[in-house]
């Protein structure tokens, strides 16, 4: 494990803590490290990455950030402890999670969260599309983060780890993220909270998106997986009953698709929904085998 600073220092303690987990980002993390330097903000503010890659991410950070605090593994990290471990180094009272393939869309994304933590304890963010010129990120991009594109601020019952924040209260009342291998990670954590998951459309980052077509199959059959196999293990969160009754994961593409278009329409992106349709249907379809396998494996 290394650190770009030489030490910790125990004494500085900061209002905010970024914390970013990541693998094999040297893509995307260039955009997301600079959306997060650039705040103007009176904040002291501190940005972990806490990285397991076998890619060219660990330099890239070390020759262009070295004001981000690099903790490095060898051996593959999973998000949910890549987070335990940033929050555990964090020294402040408010920890931000954010994706490495998320960046910042403005320069005082910091202030908002900081003042909607005066009255919330947990904050979760509007998310956009960061590659609209790709119909195939497109048709990803509604599949898996339609819920999360609504302009309405709201309590929610699930919120994803692409840009939410914590006050560190949270942790110690209810410990860590879940060090699970598959996805979902940050549901099985929200499923034992009692304070209620504040939806922030005043806050916004970008994702992102995967753009090969065979390689977005790919990733919604995992998160499809893991999104059973988080049902298994946490019977109280939305779809649980799919699990239990797995023949009705068939109309689960369908069910997707229409969620799809309705929140499309909400957000003023059903004219995009409609040209990619198609592909929103094939990622729910692939989603929805991922969700059967876990669903019936024993």
């Amino acid at each position: 494990m290394t650190f770009t600073d030489n030490k910790l220092v125990k004494s500085i303690t900061y209002d905010i803590s970024i914390i970013i987990p990541s693998y094999n980002s040297e893509k995307t993390i260039s955009s997301c490290l600079s959306s997060v330097l650039k705040q103007k903000t009176n904040l002291n503010y501190e940005v972990i990455l806490v990285d397991s890659s076998t890619d060219k991410t660990p330099q890239i950070v070390k020759s262009n950030f070295p004001l981000v605090k690099l903790i490095h593994f060898k051996k593959k990290t999973y998000a949910g402890k890549a987070r335990n471990i940033g929050v555990k180094t964090a020294k402040s009272s408010i920890v931000v999670c954010l994706d490495s393939d998320c960046f910042v869309t403005s320069d005082n994304w910091l202030n908002k969260i900081y003042e909607a933590h005066k009255k919330h304890d947990i904050i979760g963010s509007r998310v956009g599309n960061g590659n609209p010129k790709n119909l195939f990120g497109w048709g990803i991009f509604l599949m898996e983060f339609c819920e999360w594109i609504t302009k309405k601020d709201k309590n929610m019952k699930m919120l994803l780890s692409y840009n939410i924040s914590y006050k560190r209260r949270i942790f110690q009342k209810y410990g860590y993220f879940p060090e699970s291998s598959f996805l979902n990670e940050e549901l099985m954590f929200h499923s034992k909270l009692k304070e209620p998951l504040f939806f922030s459309s005043k806050i916004e980052v970008k994702h992102i998106n995967r753009t090969n077509f065979y390689t977005i199959v790919r990733h919604c059959f995992k998160l499809g997986f893991g999104g059973g196999m988080a049902r298994k293990q946490m019977p109280t969160l939305p779809g649980s009953f799919l699990v239990k009754y797995p023949i009705l994961i068939i109309l689960l593409p369908f069910a997707r698709l229409f969620l799809s278009g309705m929140r499309a329409f909400q957000a003023n992106y059903f004219l995009i929904f409609l040209l990619v349709s198609p592909l929103v249907f094939i990622n729910s379809v692939s989603y929805s085998i991922g969700f059967l396998v876990s669903a019936i494996k024993k």
